[in-house]
């Protein structure tokens, strides 16, 4: 089964090994990767980090991954919007009823919402840069 992990950095900074490189994770920015290949992630330098992560699975997120980031191996990118999901995703009282499952759906479609989002605009500001 495919696998992805979203961390997104509350405070602090942390440190992402992935496809043989290195990536800050600084507060704010937010990280998507696909958990079959190698991965490591630490504490930064400062000794602390601050982090919210959610695994998400299912041949939805493999085909949303590949449409939106086939070039890439890794996503990084602002997580404006991130928080505030992760907030209320915490705040849910664990249950186990087929509302609540509908609740983390609206949720997991959220977080791949905002994903997009920062990807288009990503692409869009690269090719910005190009023309000019």
């Amino acid at each position: 089964m495919d696998n992805f992990l979203i961390l997104y950095t509350v405070a602090c900074e942390g440190e992402l090994d992935y496809e043989g490189k290195r990536f800050l994770l600084r507060s704010g920015t937010a990280a998507m990767i696909h958990c079959s290949q190698y991965q490591i992630y630490r504490t930064g330098t400062g000794g602390r980090w601050k982090f919210y992560w959610v695994h998400l699975n299912g041949s939805g997120v493999l085909l949303y991954y590949r449409t939106m980031f086939e070039s890439r191996f890794f996503v990084l990118f602002g997580g404006d919007g991130l928080k505030e999901i992760f907030d209320r995703l915490f705040a849910m009282r664990p249950e186990y009823s087929v509302a609540h499952e509908l609740k983390l759906i609206l949720f997991i479609h959220e977080f791949l919402d905002v994903v997009a989002k920062a990807a288009i605009e990503e692409r869009q500001e690269v090719a910005n840069a190009a023309v000019r």
